[in-house]
């Protein structure tokens, strides 16, 4: 193990691969020591360290640093009534969680095992599981010898009075657990002498938190990553000895599990906070310093698992990180014919889980169905006219000392986002003639800026196309603003609150338009103390009829928070890379401009009623993959039809609740265009039937190897389900 001067271990990197953990190939370490490094200085506000780093604050993660505490009573003469109480913290013979990823939430599963020391006597025993801000205790399952225990939900007063019943009963026995500010507590009231017992509780994360990641380069797909993080360990006991932990890892259908280079892992633990100070009071091997890593649970050929048989100190962190594609609907079909590939025809067909029978109607008495409705919103509509407000489009270019970098030969990386602008800007004309054509935007003439900003803001160039031939616009864009694009060069800092403020003034102070703003940056900002004021002023003010804002992020010291936040409050997209290079880049940066055009050109109307003209509820609507809310809902009675009508826009895509007749199905329609709907039913009654309504199992020890089989939170996320 490595050491500082002081004797410390320096904290290190540690690959766990199909349960077996290992160091970092030396290949690996040196091919990332030897890495080209950006040439040229960071400048205030610029992250320097790798892409994709570890963020705590942005991780989905448990403490294991469990509590677990036994107690019993022996007769003494000489003590007040007749008993004297012993209390004592005990380590647990093993400690196993498990954790269950899916895109809405995360299911924990946490499994202590332990023992009652007393061979004389009974014990009881009280765990503490520290409790993590917003997670719920979801399900619980305990064992005591050959005791099985399910609790239930009750009053709390209720509770506590049987548990006190139970205790003080020689025949009877109960648990009992409390959810207070730092803790999940769980009390067993009887374990017999020497017996072996068990506690399993299911914690719910009512949202999983994924970051954006920064892709290779525009030929990738644009994926989220889902981290996972355990700080491990048992906490305040007073014996010494070595617990067996376990950790695994299991995920829907939606994730795979994501390498982590080395140098990002590097980064990563340099930021770990836990490695800062020494870690007092925590358990260690006795006689040995604890080590201090983070490691890494890569992806190998079987399950996602760490396994320390012969114990683990707590200043170690695990990490496993979940990736996904990220794919928006309405951009990939844009792009997709932007490339001439055909697409299909209509809009794409609405899909919809039914519980049948959830309950029946007090009036009549007949079955009320429940329907869990996604829809995508076409993006256009042959009879549905566009806004006449003209469109006016911001190219907004970073142009910083940071963006002069170059890796790997002597182009910047603002000589290559360069190049992508002026080959989508030469492109441009091409696809407004076509929306035009096709009815999809007004014959308005289109408004482009170039605008450049580092310490300040320059507006470098203005044009306007006008409703004529794609030569004569191209021709128009020629003239000044592509060559003024070719001019810009690097130097000052990151003023974020400059463009902003500008941005504003321009669109507060001149006539309503349709705005389209797409930013090219390369790093974290200087200056951004107003950055976010300004945006969402610029959205509040009426003359913003319409204000979207898309982001090309790109470089090796790139901040995604900054470019998420801006495309995520307009409703915008973030496409970023660690280098601005791809086929796939100019269709992409076309299809942010044309995909915001489609968007502000139409507002159609989303109707949800009965098949057959029966009464719908719609209860609940919730607005997927971006960070706006939900449109309001209004009730309409058109002809004595029951009817449920929504204000969305071209590539919306919503999830609906909706109560309706049983056996009846929805009909949906947008704008008066019926949207085919495929409908899935799906029986509490037959998911019992075919093993789902199963009880779920103690998760113990496996005997040294790995966590074990994680039933518990597989049951529980079944519930979930119905």
């Amino acid at each position: 193990m490595d050491s500082s001067e002081g004797g410390e271990p320096r904290p290190r990197v540690l690959y766990c691969v199909d349960g077996v953990v290992s160091t970092p190939a030396a290949a690996e370490v040196s091919a990332a020591e030897a890495k080209p490094k950006p040439s040229g200085a960071a400048q205030p506000g610029d992250d320097a360290t790798a892409n994709n780093c570890l963020d705590v604050a942005k991780a989905n993660g448990i403490v294991g640093v469990v509590r677990l505490t036994v107690s019993s009573a022996e007769a003494s003469e000489a003590a007040p009534g007749g008993f004297t109480k012993e209390q004592r913290t005990l380590l647990p013979d093993a400690v196993n969680l498990a954790a269950h990823v899916t895109p809405g939430y995360v299911v924990y599963t946490v499994g202590v095992d332990l023992k009652n020391p007393w061979q004389d006597r009974v014990a009881a025993a009280l765990l503490q599981v520290p409790r993590v801000k917003g997670m719920l205790l979801l399900e619980e399952r305990h064992r005591a010898g050959r005791t099985d225990y399910l609790p239930e939900v009750m009053e709390k007063e209720t509770a506590q009075k049987k548990f006190e019943q139970a205790a003080a009963s020689s025949t009877h026995s109960a648990s009992l657990s409390n959810a207070d500010d730092e803790f999940f507590e769980v009390k067993i009231d009887k374990i017999a002498p020497g017996a072996d017992a068990n506690f399993t509780v299911c914690l719910l994360q009512p949202q999983t938190k994924e970051v954006d990641m920064v892709v290779a380069d525009s030929d990738e797909d644009a994926a989220a990553m889902a981290d996972v993080v355990v700080m491990p360990g048992v906490a305040a006991q007073e014996d010494e000895g070595q617990v067996p932990f376990g950790f695994e890892v299991t995920f829907s259908e939606e994730y795979e599990v994501g390498r982590v280079p080395y140098d990002v892992a590097k980064d990563s633990l340099a930021q770990l906070e836990v490695f800062d100070k020494p870690s007092e009071g925590w358990w260690s091997e006795p006689g040995s310093t604890p080590p201090r890593a983070l490691v890494v649970l890569q992806p190998g050929e079987g399950r996602v698992r760490f396994a320390a048989p012969a114990g683990l100190c707590t200043s170690c962190v695990l990490l496993a990180r979940l990736q996904r594609r990220k794919v928006n609907p309405m951009l990939a079909e844009l792009t997709a014919s932007m490339k001439g590939a055909s697409v299909g025809e209509g809009p794409a067909p609405a899909r919809a889980v039914v519980q049948p029978r959830v309950f029946f109607d007090p009036a009549d008495g007949t079955p009320r169905s429940f329907s869990n409705v996604e829809v995508t919103v076409p993006s256009t509509l042959p009879d549905v006219g566009p806004s006449e407000v003209p469109h006016r489009v911001y190219l907004i270019v970073d142009v910083s000392g940071s963006t002069s970098l170059t890796v790997e030969g002597s182009t910047t990386f603002l000589q290559k986002c360069v190049a992508f602008l002026q080959g989508m800007v030469r492109t441009l004309p091409k696809h407004v003639a076509a929306l035009r054509a096709r009815g999809a935007i007004n014959s308005q003439p289109v408004t482009v800026h170039l605008w450049a900003f580092q310490s300040d803001t320059k507006r470098c160039a203005t044009c306007v196309l006008p409703a004529a031939p794609e030569a004569e616009m191209l021709a128009a864009l020629e003239k000044d603003l592509l060559e003024q694009a070719g001019a810009l060069r690097s130097g000052g800092c990151t003023n974020y609150d400059s463009f902003s403020s500008q941005l504003a003034t321009s669109i507060e102070t001149t006539e309503p338009h349709l705005n389209h703003v797409l930013l090219f940056t390369d790093g974290g900002a200087t200056s951004m103390q107003r950055f976010q004021d300004n945006v969402r002023a610029i959205a509040a003010h009426p003359s913003a009829t319409f204000f979207q804002a898309d982001c090309l992020g790109y470089g090796p010291w790139l901040n995604p928070a900054t470019v998420t936040w801006l495309a995520q409050e307009t409703d915008g997209e973030a496409i970023m890379v660690e280098r601005p290079e791809g086929e796939e880049m100019r269709v992409k940066l076309l299809g942010l401009i044309a995909r915001s055009m489609l968007r502000a050109a139409s507002t159609f109307e989303l109707s949800v009623s009965g098949g057959a003209g029966g009464a719908v509820d719609l209860v609940a609507v919730e607005s997927l993959g971006d960070g706006k809310g939900a449109p309001a809902a209004q009730r309409d009675l058109l002809e004595g039809a029951d009817t449920w009508t929504l204000d969305v826009v071209p590539g919306q895509r919503l999830r609906l609740g909706v109560v309706h007749k049983g056996g009846e199905p929805l009909a949906l329609k947008v704008s008066g265009v019926a949207l085919p709907l495929i409908a899935e039913e799906h029986s509490a009654d037959a998911a019992a039937a075919a093993g789902d309504g199963d009880d779920w199992e103690v998760v113990g020890s496996d005997g040294g190897g790995g966590a074990a089989a994680l039933t518990a939170s597989e049951a529980a996320l079944r519930k979930i389900r119905r």
